[in-house]
């Protein structure tokens, strides 16, 4: 086994496939109704598992490609000029590499900054010392028998519920008047979010989104694993109530989210906190209100079908591994003889040509014409 340059590009055009089919298959409500949200959340692990593991097996088959790939690797690793203080030649490929790493650090240091940040407001704010607020909250622990600390605070800087921390919730409510039932519902979706580890999730999706900022697919499947989250919490909750219940949590959705559509949140959501409305649109609310309302209790399980979905997707996952495009040939000068040779400033040197070419000439004998001496070794060796 062995990760290449042609492995990591077929993990991220697989990757890029996968994406598109989970972007597709989210939009179908149909699907999730029919075959519940466990294909969808299996197609997303296939999507970052063919990323993040971009490996040659020893079956993989190499296709080799005689024209495209090799113009391609010419066109990026020629070069373009060269820094004569460090001699050292510098091709586009170096200069993409240097840009994608310039914005993995933005995108990693804009989210410590802004964790930091987050984490010193919150220790500054009390916790809440509202009744109702800690009433309904006693009560959802005397329900469900397990006992934690979570901390509730009220801000204006919110327009909508969320949630927040790895290993102790912080739930931030804003500050406008619910009743028990609606205070009730959120609490049970964010502590639901705590509780299913999705602070982890989006995190480690994030983390995946500042490797690959430069991919929209990325983004694509980031804002895409966000809400399929949401709707994993729904649903959770929801197959437990019948329909007046149900009615009664999409109340307290969508008094939130024309809340959502006429405020401004002055709170910048941090990558990994879980928020009751996403204010991106209206669409995605209106899919999680007809899921509610579609799913029947009896079909939220993991039948027989949605489980042969996924193995369809494993066996698409393992059929991507089996073959991996890799050039005929590399534009190396040394391909074009039998042997190979040293060239050092100590037993090789330079003629020009007539034709402003140069010939190449190792341990006294005639190697190669070079058209250009713009990178090493040929710089660094004499010219007669």
């Amino acid at each position: 086994m062995n990760i290449t340059v042609y492995s990591v590009l077929m993990a991220i055009i697989w990757c890029n496939v996968f994406t598109t089919v989970v972007a597709l298959i989210r939009r179908r409500n149909s699907f999730i109704i029919h075959f519940s949200i466990l294909p969808l959340i299996f197609l997303v692990f296939v999507s970052v598992f063919r990323l993040l593991f971009s490996i040659e097996f020893p079956i993989t088959t190499v296709v080799r490609s005689e024209v495209i790939l090799p113009v391609i690797i010419v066109f990026f690793t020629e070069p373009l000029f060269v820094i004569e203080r460090i001699n050292a030649a510098v091709s586009i490929a170096n200069i993409l590499v240097a840009i994608w790493a310039g914005g993995c650090f933005y995108y990693i240091q804009k989210y410590l900054v802004q964790l930091i940040r987050l984490n010193k407001n919150l220790a500054a704010i009390p916790c809440t010392t509202d009744e109702q607020i800690l009433s309904v909250l006693n009560k959802i622990m005397a329900e469900s028998g397990k006992y934690y600390p979570v901390k509730i605070i009220k801000s204006t800087a919110v327009i909508s519920p969320m949630v927040v921390g790895f290993f102790k919730p912080t739930i931030i409510l804003p500050d406008i008047l619910f009743s028990d039932s609606e205070l009730k519902n959120i609490l049970l979706h964010e502590l639901t979010h705590f509780l299913h580890k999705d602070a982890w999730t989006k995190l480690t999706m994030y983390m995946i989104m500042s490797m690959f900022w430069w991919n929209p697919f990325i983004h694509l499947l980031n804002s895409d694993m966000d809400h399929i989250l949401e709707i994993k919490c729904d649903l959770s909750l929801s197959s437990k109530w019948d329909e007046e219940k149900r009615l009664q949590y999409l109340e307290s959705i969508t008094k939130i989210a024309r809340r959502a559509r006429s405020q401004k949140s002055l709170f910048n959501t941090p990558p990994h906190a879980a928020a009751l409305i996403s204010t991106k649109g209206s669409s995605r609310t209106e899919q999680r209100i007809h899921l509610v309302l579609g799913t029947e209790p009896k079909k939220r399980g993991y039948n027989l079908q949605s489980l042969l979905i996924c193995g369809l997707a494993l066996l698409a996952l393992i059929s991507s591994y089996t073959f991996v495009f890799q050039p005929a040939r590399f534009p190396a000068a040394e391909s074009i003889y039998e042997d190979f040779f040293l060239v050092t400033p100590e037993n090789a040197y330079l003629v020009i040509n007539e034709d402003n070419t140069y010939s190449l000439y190792a341990d006294g004998q005639f190697k190669l014409v070079l058209d250009q001496i713009n990178c090493e070794p040929y710089l660094s060796l004499p010219i007669k």
